[in-house]
This record gives structure tokens, sequence and C-alpha cells, in this order.
């Protein structure tokens, strides 16, 4: 879809489109114009349910499972290479916060 966009925010304005728990975009750098395909995306949420996708080749990444925020995320590269988000997401709409060059909060980049 809109790879960098607010997914989440995106999506509760279309009645056809679906609702997310968690969704985002990884890319390769900080000038968010590459995608990062095959990133593992593991969610932990408030009851310890853990959830695990892989982005696309676009780097978006998303659930529609039932999850209760707030959220451990953790990031795993292809190669293995991991990083945690050093404090736990109170949403599930990633590019909310992580916005290109790390001006919402966050980086983009992937592990």
């Amino acid at each position: 879809m809109r790879p960098g966009e607010a997914c989440i925010d995106c999506h509760a304005s279309d009645d056809e489109a679906p609702t997310f728990s968690f969704a985002g975009t990884v890319f390769t750098g900080a000038d968010a114009t590459q995608g990062a395909e095959g990133v593992t995306v593991t969610v932990v949420d408030s009851a310890n349910t853990t959830v695990e996708v892989t982005s696309n080749s676009a780097g978006n990444f998303f659930s529609e499972t039932s999850l209760t925020p707030p959220f451990t995320i953790t990031l795993t590269s292809p190669g293995g290479a991991t990083k945690t988000m050093p404090l736990n997401a109170v949403h599930g709409d990633c590019n909310l916060c992580h916005t290109e060059g790390g001006t919402g909060g966050g980086p983009l980049v992937a592990p």
C-alpha cells in the first residue's frame, strides 16, 4: 500500500480496509526510499501474546490478530541482527511515530 504512511490511521477511514492491531513499514535506510523485505517483526502484548509477521517487498508488515497494548516490539533482519524498541509501544500504528528521518520520534531503519 502506502509505505511510510500511518497504516491504522488510514485504514480506519476506509470501511472496506482491514482492521489491524499493528502495522508499519521497515526501510533499509533513513531516507525511506527502499522497503526492507524479510524483516521479522515480533510483537508481544500486555497479556504476553506473541505475534510474528514478516515485512513484504515494500517493507510493510501488519497483523489483524487482536492484541492489547502496550507492546514490546523486536525487529529481526534476515541475517539475524535484532533491534528491540527501548520503550513499550502504546499503540500499533508504527508509522504514526516512526517517520522519515525519525522526526516522529523513532527511526525507520531495519536492524
